[in-house]
């Protein structure tokens, strides 16, 4: 863990930072001591992931480490001046990674908010990348029959609805939002999913809206017609 004293020292120089720096400016180490800080801890602790192969181990060893950049971040967005940096990039990505998506989403909305760019490494711009790995979290979570928080597909949609993706990514978010309202909002549900493969084929939810559509037949709900107005 980052010391209390360091935890500080990070928290005011990068608050400092960031106040003087110019709106889409890139701080790294150069431009930045609490960036030379935290980058130096964020090299290592990528080293200490790198060497370890179960992917379950590295999403506890990220969820170890999260809190020592909480104050960093905190003074980073704090600051309301959009600096490209690349540390809150993997920030946001551990936080998805260990189901952190509040967390992350705070951090998504900053980058967004201010047309930053995630780390190169990602290849994806921020809005494909959030909607994309909560989808997938998503439907992981359906596949096992678990729950998945409705409230963070609906936050992933709003975060990321004027971002430019492909088809299929955003297909696949509400595909996602689609199965986990079979059970609570069908109608909704059916909507949704029809939505998902208006945008893209084969996203995999035909089976999904067959059986749907014939269980609220059974049931006599008012079903929304599909796309074609049929």
């Amino acid at each position: 863990m980052t010391s209390p004293a360091l935890a500080h020292k990070m928290r005011v120089l990068a608050a400092r930072a960031t106040a003087n720096a110019v709106p889409g400016q890139v701080v790294d180490r150069h431009t930045s001591d609490a960036h030379r800080l935290i980058r130096a801890k964020l090299d290592e602790d990528r080293r200490r992931l790198k060497a370890i192969q179960s992917r379950e181990a590295k999403i506890a060893l990220k969820r170890e480490l999260l809190p020592d950049y909480d104050d960093y971040a905190n003074a980073v967005i704090g600051s309301g001046v959009g600096v490209q940096d690349e540390v809150l990039s993997y920030i946001m990505t551990w936080r998805i990674d260990v189901g952190d998506f509040d967390g992350a989403f705070v951090i998504a909305k900053y980058i967004i908010e201010h047309k930053l760019s995630t780390a190169e490494r990602f290849k994806r711009t921020p809005g494909t990348f959030v909607a994309e790995e909560t989808a997938i979290a998503a439907l992981r979570a359906y596949a096992r029959q678990e729950t998945f928080p409705v409230a963070t597909l609906e936050a992933a949609h709003e975060l990321t609805e004027t971002c430019d993706m492909p088809d299929q990514v955003r297909a696949k978010l509400l595909f996602a939002t689609g199965r986990h309202l079979i059970e609570h909002d069908p109608s909704r549900a059916i909507a949704l999913l029809r939505k998902a493969v208006d945008l893209h084929e084969a996203v995999g939810a035909k089976k999904d809206i067959e059986q749907l559509a014939a269980r609220l037949r059974r049931e006599g709900s008012n079903e929304p017609p599909s796309s074609d107005g049929t």
